[in-house]
């Protein structure tokens, strides 16, 4: 790879949020696309406008016009650096082994392609309301240029992490059109030191998936809301396909 191009994934990679990156080439040996990949839950689009700023200040010839987006599943490995920096490797090898996406004739890659530039919800906004013995919450999801808003209400508990968990899946399934998931239980444990939560979602009769997210400086609801999408991503992913 020429030296400019190499020096371009070095800086996309020193990008706030983005974890990993690489630029593919066309069947003429011209660079093609830049495929990204950024922690789960940063705003794709944001993404996308960083590194194409980036990519202008090169002044490629010719051009480079394709940018992708991929958001890493790698919650259930619970957020840290290390196995989000070991999931965005695997990714980088993965899409060098694919080639670009814009050259892929299948149908079903060029859908992960789309997908990838978007097509998994972001948090926008996470409330959690209590009176003596009920709760309420509400998760605002924002998916391209769309909010879509969940709620749920019930008995108050200490964190209230079945209610928002059950507020996301009420926007996940506000999103798709149709009931699919179904929540199994929600908590809170510690590992390692560190606290995280855990949500069991069930897709009709498959067997639950577990999401976890750590809890870090933000608040516990919102690390509720993290580890439900991330139990419910790549099924909710398979539904907007």
């Amino acid at each position: 790879m020429a030296t400019d191009l190499l020096e371009l994934e070095s800086a996309v990679k020193k990008l706030p949020g983005i974890l990993g990156c690489v630029i593919l080439s066309d069947g003429d040996g011209n660079p093609a696309e830049i495929q990204a990949f950024v922690r789960l839950g940063l705003d794709p689009a944001e993404a996308q406008k960083a590194i194409q700023t980036t990519v202008t200040r090169f002044k490629l010839e010719p051009p480079l016009r394709q940018i992708f987006v991929f958001e890493l599943d790698a919650e259930s490995q619970f957020g840290d650096r290390e196995s989000l920096e070991r999931a965005a490797e695997l990714a980088e090898q993965d899409a060098r082994a694919r080639g670009p996406a814009t050259i892929q004739s299948t149908p079903g890659r060029q859908a992960r392609a789309r997908a990838g530039a978007g097509a998994r919800p972001v948090i926008q906004r996470v409330s959690l309301t209590a009176s003596s013995w009920t709760a309420e919450s509400e998760v605002s999801l924002k998916m391209h240029d769309a909010e879509i808003i969940g709620s749920a209400e019930g008995e108050r508990t200490p964190h209230g992490l079945s209610l928002l968990a059950q507020a996301t899946i009420d926007a996940a399934h506000k999103l798709i059109g149709m009931q699919h998931f179904e929540l199994e239980a929600a908590s809170m444990v510690s590992i390692g030191g560190r606290q995280a939560v855990l949500v069991l979602v069930r897709q009709e009769q498959a067997p639950p998936n577990l999401g976890a997210a750590l809890v870090r400086e933000g608040p516990i609801s919102e690390s509720a809301v993290r580890a439900t999408l991330a139990a419910i991503n790549r099924k909710l992913q398979q539904q907007l396909a």
